[in-house]
């Protein structure tokens, strides 16, 4: 099933099943977006090609290393009278990982990588849909949520920036787009903090899609690793 498809299901779901007794919220969220597996790096090398920026590229943009991320999503939920929780969350984010740059070389070149300094910045647009169920606990005037669910988040681009200096004082970049991983499903737990109508939202989503299929042989792993928090608005 694709994916619009599949996050429009499940808004019919969520509006069938809370008839009138819905609650609405906006959530601005940000975040530290990283990559996890064996192959994730903290630091690589810009590969040079012709000179041209989309045609430079990092050896291995997958970076241990967190950019900040954001997003906005807009939110369904239903607290039944045991006070437990459902509802669905649907958005769009914007996520950053980094690795830092060390050398600037070509490859047909058999002289060793000249050393050089800069970063890479790993780019990914999304669209998530996050069905999820909780529970609520009251403690005074703050109401508390705790809920466990399931991002799906479908990627619509990922694309690299990156820039290194050598030694010398030249500087080369990369302003390439790289292979989208499609669906990425990750388990996700949350907490959400409300006083009245506003709230503070912290969770973490732990990617189970591998980003770097098996590619000539090598089977290479890198996995998202995400750490949200974020505004809330009750509607």
């Amino acid at each position: 099933m694709k994916f619009p498809a599949l996050l429009a299901l499940l808004l019919s779901l969520a509006t069938f099943g809370f008839g009138q007794q819905v609650a609405y919220s906006i959530h601005a969220n940000s975040g530290l977006f990283r990559f996890g597996g064996q192959s994730a790096t903290k630091s690589s090398g810009l590969v040079l090609g012709s000179g041209r920026p989309d045609i430079n590229y990092t050896n291995n943009p997958y970076g241990k290393n967190v950019a900040l991320s954001y997003g906005l999503a807009a939110q369904v939920q239903k607290v039944n009278p045991k006070n437990l929780i459902y509802g669905l969350q649907a958005g769009y984010e914007i996520l950053q990982s980094k690795v830092y740059l060390q050398h600037a070389y070509t490859l047909v070149s058999s002289a060793p990588a000249p050393k050089a300094s800069g970063e890479t910045v790993f780019q990914h647009n999304f669209i998530n849909a996050h069905p999820f169920l909780g529970k609520r606990f009251i403690l005074n005037q703050i109401t508390l949520d705790l809920s466990a669910g399931l991002d799906l988040g479908y990627c619509l681009q990922s694309h690299e920036k990156g820039k290194a200096t050598d030694n010398s004082g030249q500087t080369f970049i990369s302003d390439k787009d790289r292979a989208k991983p499609g669906l990425d499903t990750r388990p996700r737990l949350g907490i959400t903090a409300y006083y009245h109508q506003v709230g503070l939202t912290a969770g973490y989503g732990h990617g189970l899609k591998n980003y770097t299929p098996q590619t000539e042989g090598a089977n290479l792993e890198n996995y998202a690793r995400l750490i949200r928090f974020g505004l809330v608005y009750k509607i």
